[in-house]
């Protein structure tokens, strides 16, 4: 990993804040950095959009329905969430990792696709 990479990684490692919207076409174009936005209501969310952690500003959206496939689970309260499984995206990067209790937590790459 490239020293650049690395404190990309290092800086961005936690999600702060968490905020809900009614629906998809009231979230603002860019979601704030260590936000998570939920779009539904808590008890049936609906999408989770953020900006990657790696730190290089590409947007990750999240189905959080169980209707559509695949679908992560939303866990915890209001500060600290969880997802899972883990985010594994390869648009426009590469970018594998966990997020426990708001934290980031980086799979180590063994292979490119």
């Amino acid at each position: 990993m490239r020293p650049l990479d690395w404190w990309r990684r290092w800086r961005n490692r936690r999600f702060k804040a968490v905020i809900y919207y009614e629906n998809r076409r009231d979230l603002p174009a860019r979601v704030a950095r260590h936000t998570i936005a939920v779009v539904g209501a808590q008890e049936r969310p609906k999408w989770a959009v953020f900006e990657c952690p790696c730190g290089r500003g590409h947007q990750i959206t999240l189905n959080l329905s169980p209707a559509r496939l695949p679908y992560w689970q939303l866990e915890g309260d209001g500060r600290a969430l969880s997802l899972r499984p883990s985010v594994d995206s390869y648009s426009p990067y590469r970018c594998h990792y966990w997020i426990r209790r708001g934290r980031v937590r980086w799979v180590r790459a063994t292979s490119s696709r």
